[in-house]
C-alpha cells in the first residue's frame, strides 16, 4: 500500500511512531483502518475505469477534493 499526501497525516505519523516502538499490532490496526476508509472510494473509482471503454469518462483529468490522500494498493502474484 502506497499513501501520497500534500500534508502529515495524523494517523500514519502514529503508525510511523508505533513502528518505531516494536508495536506491530498497533500498526496493523492502523493500517487496516486506513485500507477500510478508503475501500468505497476505490470501488467508485475502479466503476469510472471500467466505464472508461465507453470513452465516456477521462480518467486523466480527475482530481481529489481538497486535500485528501492518494492511496494505491498493489497485490504481487508470484507465477
Amino acid at each position: 500500500m502506497a499513501i501520497l499526501s500534500p500534508s502529515p497525516l495524523d494517523n500514519l505519523e502514529k503508525a510511523v511512531k508505533l513502528a518505531s516502538e516494536g508495536d506491530k499490532s498497533g500498526v496493523s490496526k492502523i493500517v487496516a483502518e486506513a485500507v477500510n476508509g478508503h475501500e468505497k472510494k476505490r470501488v467508485a473509482r475502479d466503476l469510472v475505469f471500467e466505464e472508461e471503454d465507453d470513452e465516456d469518462v477521462n480518467t486523466k483529468s480527475q482530481k481529489a477534493n481538497g486535500a485528501e490522500p492518494f492511496v494505491a494498493i498493489y497485490e504481487l502474484e508470484h507465477n
